[in-house]
């Protein structure tokens, strides 16, 4: 899926999940029951455009960050809304979370890339924060401009 994309700019978020959710298979396979994934996705924001490969580096921060350091079993939940003409994705673990000693880096090269990417596409209207959880675990936020995805009409 990710050869085929290659190349690809922006994608559905529809398309993203659907990646997405062949990466966690592989993930499930490896961690079997200890690895639990909820989705809470907004009907309205499956046809937002997207960067693509936007999820993947996320999930996989939450998976070897969050979900490896934990003896038993550990979640992984995947949002997507609509707030303030944004669209707002949240992917949380309930993992350590973000140590004071920086045991999970904010700054490793999959999110610095992440980050490029999403300024170089959308400069100051967008943004990607990680914030570590009260109740523990990790919260990676990513906020881009809410676009209608236009679809080309043919006529007759």
């Amino acid at each position: 899926m990710s050869l085929e994309s290659a190349g690809t700019q922006i994608t559905t978020l529809s398309r993203e999940i659907e990646i997405l959710n062949c990466y966690l298979e592989i993930e499930k396979v490896r961690f079997a029951e200890r690895l639990a994934v909820t989705y809470d996705i907004s009907p309205e924001t499956l046809d937002a455009p997207v960067p693509s490969l936007l999820l993947q580096p996320l999930v996989d921060n939450a998976v070897k960050h969050g979900i490896s350091r934990l003896t038993g079993g550990g979640e992984i939940r995947i949002a997507a809304r609509i707030q303030s003409r944004q669209l707002k994705i949240e992917i949380s673990d309930n993992g350590p979370g973000i140590s004071k000693q920086g045991s999970q880096p904010s700054n490793g090269l999959g999110l610095r890339i992440t980050r490029e990417r999403l300024q170089s596409l959308y400069g100051h209207d967008q943004s990607l924060e990680l914030l570590s959880l009260p109740e523990g675990g990790t919260r990676a936020q990513v906020c881009i401009p809410f676009r209608v995805r236009r679809t080309i009409s043919s006529r007759s």
